[in-house]
């Protein structure tokens, strides 16, 4: 029987592949050099066999209108937050524009293949308030292998297994709290996106989560994210935060939701 959810299914491939198709054929007409323009956000595409850049560009309208309202409630002008598994740029493009020329942003992408297109990124909407580091951040000082995925670069992981094919490559990691030992400069909101590896980035972050007590946007959910939400829901409740979801929810929720956790 071809249901409603399976027709949606079907729907969502073949416009996947159509725009896929009209961004190749765009690209080749642009000479290899295509920027597509979202309402004044500028991302490249590559047509390097990253369908990661392909969603973005599919739903960008779509992601821009349930993340923005969110991060325009949370984050002020002239505040500091760090990007934590920055990737392509989508939340530190969005996050630079809020916080204003007051304002700074921290962002962290330990591939140095994804950090270059974030390079680019940024410089393709000319923005001057954001920090980049070429390095992931974890509870300490180490390399770590980073199974960058080479059809969703978005789904690189540190600690699980992957279904698609793989490129390994040796990162550098920090802490947070390491990277800010020095920096007299107040958090106001992490956002954190590392694909089962947020318990260790929190674990990292304890002095400065316990001390500024910033907002945390983190991505949480079941299925292979099951173990390490439960950590970091633990974590951040010993941390004095609350979440809208226990542990016990995670099950019943799809993996990649994001989630704001709140100082109690």
């Amino acid at each position: 029987m071809f249901t409603k959810q399976r027709f949606n299914i079907v729907f969502g491939y073949l416009r996947l592949v159509v725009i896929k198709l009209k961004l190749k054929t765009k690209y080749y007409l642009a000479q290899k050099n295509l920027v597509v323009n979202h309402n004044n956000y500028l991302i490249r595409y590559h047509n390097d066999g990253d369908d990661q850049e392909l969603l973005y560009l599919a739903n960008w309208a779509k992601y821009f209108e349930e993340e923005y309202p969110i991060l325009n409630k949370l984050i002020n002008s002239g505040d500091v937050v760090v990007d934590v598994g920055a990737n392509l740029g989508f939340f530190s493009i969005i996050i630079s524009k809020i916080v204003g020329e007051k304002g700074n942003v921290f962002s962290f992408e330990p591939s140095i293949n994804i950090f270059s297109k974030l390079i680019d990124n940024l410089k393709l909407n000319s923005i001057t308030n954001v920090n980049l580091e070429n390095c992931g951040l974890g509870k300490s000082d180490e390399i770590l292998t980073l199974k960058r995925n080479k059809k969703y670069s978005g789904m690189s992981t540190l600690v699980l297994e992957q279904d698609n094919e793989i490129i390994e490559e040796q990162v550098k990691i920090t802490s947070l709290d390491k990277y800010f030992f020095d920096k007299v400069i107040k958090i106001d909101l992490i956002k954190i996106d590392t694909e089962g590896f947020e318990p260790e980035v929190l674990i990292g972050a304890k002095k400065i989560i316990t001390s500024y007590k910033p907002v945390i946007y983190i991505e949480l959910g079941g299925g292979k994210f099951l173990k390490s939400s439960g950590r970091a829901i633990k974590i951040l409740n010993d941390y004095g935060y609350k979440l809208p979801i226990k542990e016990d929810d995670l099950e019943s929720i799809p993996a990649g939701r994001n989630f704001v956790a709140l100082p109690k």
